[in-house]
This record gives structure tokens, sequence and C-alpha cells, in this order.
């Protein structure tokens, strides 16, 4: 089992103690919570802690000056994060009428569901 930490970023405030966090890494991953975003768009970094994490973020910041970026402190790899909030499905080309058929045709179907991942086989242990 790996180890689970808190990320924080000055630049967000945390939840209340008891509750959630905005961004837990764990097994190398940072799993972010979708409550950091600000507006209609949220772009977060996530770099390991230390001098060189801080240099890498300050480099970061010069390229990308105009973008709105929170960062985030404590992975183990380099993470580059964007996310559209509040996007209307309608504005969705995946989820246009092509789609919609397409899902219609699929429900239709005995024995099937399009609600399961069929292209993964899944081995017993």
């Amino acid at each position: 089992m790996s180890n689970i930490t808190r990320a924080t970023s000055s630049e967000v405030p945390e939840p209340q103690p008891g509750t959630w966090s905005n961004c837990l890494v764990a097994g190398g991953f940072a799993y972010i919570a979708g409550m950091t975003a600000r507006g209609s768009e949220v772009f977060i970094l996530v770099i390991p802690s230390g001098p060189a994490g801080g240099r890498f973020r300050e480099l970061v910041r010069r390229v990308l000056r105009d973008v709105p970026l929170l960062s985030v402190a404590g992975g183990d790899d380099i993470l580059f994060y964007r996310e559209a909030a509040q996007v209307p499905f309608a504005d969705l080309e995946q989820l246009g009428p092509i789609a919609r058929e397409a899902y219609a045709q699929l429900i239709r179907r005995e024995h099937f569901t399009p609600h399961a991942r069929a292209d993964i086989v899944f081995r017993s242990m």
C-alpha cells in the first residue's frame, strides 16, 4: 500500500479539517478535487517538493504568464492539468446528435449495456 499525502497550495484554500483535501498524492498520482475550479477553466501544475520543483514552477510561470496557474508541490512527477469547468453537454461534439443516435441503438440491443467497458478483457484472479 502506498502512502497518501496531502498536497497543498497557498493559492487555493483547503476545505475544513476532517473533510476532503483539494489534492491527494498516492502511488505517484495526484488526485485533484473538482472544487478547485475557479471560473470557466482551471490550470494546475503538480511538481516535486524541494528547490528543483520551485525553480521549475518559476520557469513555467514565466513561460505561461497569462495562464492563471495553480501550483501544488508534493508529487513524484511533473503534471500539467487543464480542465474546462461548467461546459454544457450540448457544446461537446462527442455528445451531439450522432452520439445520441449511437447510444439509442446500443440501449436497444439485448444483453448489452453501453455503461460498461466491453473493450477490456478482465482476467480472474
